[in-house]
């Protein structure tokens, strides 16, 4: 029994010993590789800090763009707004002077159709009043002055007191 303990004893350390070698073996490559592993991470982390800041330059230019483009923009729609003003103020005087032509235009044809009626129809109609209004002015006048409208002047020559004349 002794041999078989022994032999077992034995058995157990080479069985143990390999699996201590194994075991230090394995923590050694596991190292390794998780330090490979960590170099491999910090090199990927690298390369995106990077494309982070590349993407980070890229941003800011493009905000600034995007700042230059908003100014102009601005200035636009200030003078849009400016243009609207006055295109409000000429449409308000494209109205008055409309009104005004309209206005006009319609005189004209009241005044023209005004004339053609008197012409045709009321021919003598002022012809009374203004005789009747005639007698009546020359009846309220002084006796001297149908002598003075008939053209008939006593004084003919006046005198300058130069004597040019």
């Amino acid at each position: 029994m002794s041999k078989v303990k022994d032999k077992n004893e034995k058995l157990k350390q080479d069985l143990f010993a390999g699996a201590k070698q194994k075991e230090e073996n394995f923590s050694i490559q596991s190292l390794k590789s998780s330090n490979s592993h960590i170099r491999e991470s910090a090199a990927l982390m690298d390369k995106y800090v990077d494309s982070f800041s590349l993407i980070s330059q890229g941003i800011n230019s493009g905000t600034k763009q995007l700042e230059g483009i908003d100014n102009v923009y601005q200035a636009n729609q200030h003078k849009l707004l400016q243009g609207q003003f006055l295109q409000k103020e000429l449409h308000k005087r494209n109205q008055k002077n409309k009104l005004m032509v309209q206005g006009s235009f319609f005189f004209l044809i009241f005044v023209v159709i005004f004339i053609f009626l008197r012409r045709l129809f009321f021919r003598d109609l002022y012809k009374w009043q203004w005789f009747n209004s005639a007698t009546t002015t020359f009846d309220t006048l002084p006796s001297n002055a149908e002598f003075i409208l008939s053209g008939q002047n006593q004084h003919t020559q006046f005198t300058i007191s130069d004597g040019s004349l």
